[in-house]
Order: C-alpha cells, then sequence, then structure tokens
C-alpha cells in the first residue's frame, strides 16, 4: 500500500545522509584541525577546567572592578586590566581550534602576556585605591593571574615537545 512512498523517502534519506557524509570527509581530509569543531571528541579534562577557570577570572574581575568607586584618572588602568583579563581566556579558548601546533603555541603565549599584563594592572589599581576594603581582592586576583601566567608558561613549554 505505502510501500513505494516509504521506500522513495527512505532512499532520499541515505543518499542526503551520504553526501553529507562525503562533505564530512572532504573538510576532515583538507582540514584535520576542523575535526575537533565538530564536536566528536570530548575536550580533555583539565582543558576544560582551564577554560571554566579563566571564564571565572574574567567574570569576577569584571564585577570587581565595576564595584570600585569612578576616577578619570582610574579609567586607563581600569579598562586596560578588564582587555588583558578578558584576552587570557579568549585567546585560549581560540587556542583550542587552532590550525596548527604553531598557532595553538602562539595563543597560549597570548595568553600568558595578557596574564602577566593583568598582574601588571591589578598592581596599578592596588597601589591606586588605597581602601583596605579592597586588598584582599586585589591579593586574590593578582594571585590567581600568576597561577594562569605559570599554567600557560607550562602548557608553551610542553606544546614544543
Amino acid at each position: 500500500m505505502g510501500d513505494g512512498k516509504w521506500s522513495k523517502y527512505l532512499s532520499s534519506i541515505n543518499h542526503f545522509t551520504s553526501l553529507h557524509f562525503t562533505f564530512f570527509l572532504l573538510v576532515l581530509l583538507s582540514h584535520p584541525w576542523r575535526f575537533y569543531e565538530f564536536n566528536f571528541f570530548k575536550m580533555n579534562e583539565k582543558t576544560t577546567q582551564l577554560l571554566e577557570r579563566t571564564f571565572r577570572f574574567v567574570v569576577d574581575v569584571l564585577k570587581f572592578l565595576s564595584t570600585l568607586p569612578y576616577n578619570f584618572i582610574y579609567k586607563v588602568p581600569m579598562l586596560q586590566l578588564s582587555r588583558c583579563s578578558t584576552s587570557i581566556g579568549a585567546n585560549y579558548e581560540e587556542a583550542q581550534g587552532a590550525g596548527s601546533k604553531r598557532d595553538f603555541s602562539y595563543k597560549i603565549g597570548i595568553s600568558y602576556r595578557e596574564a602577566r599584563e593583568s598582574v601588571y594592572w591589578l598592581r596599578t589599581l592596588n597601589a591606586l585605591y588605597t581602601d583596605e576594603k579592597y586588598r584582599s581582592d586585589f591579593q586574590k586576583f593578582t594571585e590567581e593571574a600568576i597561577e594562569l601566567k605559570k599554567i600557560f608558561t607550562s602548557i608553551k613549554i610542553s606544546s614544543r615537545k
């Protein structure tokens, strides 16, 4: 009764699916690093944890900056800290989709430099905001930025091997 209709429908699905699979293989063979974009591989647990850690760092820093009293003179260091702290996680995220080992290492190097710059701007703002109520937060963020710097140094060294 409906066998002809359904068999025609199923054959069109099989043809459609085989076309997609062929396209997928062409992309994979021409750009092997793009395989990760299809999410067939799970990320390493440490990678996932570091992505989350860098994300939490930037969110916490931005929230903290929004609590600081505004002063026109402090605008530049605050803006610089917001830029470099957001760049740490963004470049690490970009490194996960790197097209080559060299590109990965380059983006990890950027994350390292941005973490280093974050330490500088945190120290600067700590010296400018002399109120004791901000000291512990500045200390906490500076320590985290230093830890991130060490982690990215380690990743960069191991990625050269």
